[in-house]
């Protein structure tokens, strides 16, 4: 499972479904997998430090959660940040986009 993210990496799980996967390298320890409905994505590195990602999708799979928290041995509380995106087409809200070498993607009303 590859979740691209604009202006960061990506989120990256290779699992068969069956259970956690776990990896562990120089920076930490890395799981990811499926928690009911909830794909999740979870960083410990070695000095503590724990990011964790949740993604939930609608029934209809038009709307996405995606819920960060950030957390450290030494904190009370995790900062938490939640994201919602909703599908949506830019034509149908009268944009017009067009996307060019030199000024990337331009969009503009009618």
């Amino acid at each position: 499972m590859r979740v691209k993210r604009k202006n960061s990496f990506a989120l990256v799980c290779e699992t068969d479904g069956s259970g956690v996967s776990i990896t562990t390298d120089l920076l930490g320890e890395q799981r990811c997998g499926w928690d009911s409905s909830q794909l999740f994505f979870m960083l410990t590195l070695q000095e503590g430090l724990e990011v964790t990602h949740r993604l939930s999708r609608s029934n209809e799979g038009d709307e996405l959660l995606l819920v960060t928290s950030v957390e450290t041995p030494d904190t009370r509380f995790p900062l938490i940040v939640s994201q919602y995106f909703k599908r949506y087409d830019p034509q149908s809200l009268g944009f017009i986009c067009e996307r060019s070498l030199t000024k990337g993607k331009v969009c503009t009303t009618r």
